[in-house]
């Protein structure tokens, strides 16, 4: 069953996530800049932040039944 809150989440969702990516597209560009880091470094810097970063932040995830 659809919710309004589904609704909500679709209308919204492409929007802040394409504001996220930009945001960290930025930030990223900003720090390689200013440490004088490779891109091939700061991707891998990324990805490995990536991964734990559900750790720190107080982020959930969750999964629909099957």
């Amino acid at each position: 069953m659809v919710t309004e809150n589904d609704i909500i989440f679709d209308d919204l969702y492409e929007d802040i996530a394409e504001k996220l990516d930009s945001i960290l597209d930025e930030v990223i560009a900003d720090i390689e800049e200013d440490w004088g880091i490779s891109s091939d470094m700061m991707m891998r810097i990324v990805e490995t932040w990536s991964s734990g970063v559900s750790i720190r932040l107080p982020l959930t995830i969750t999964k629909e039944e099957e």
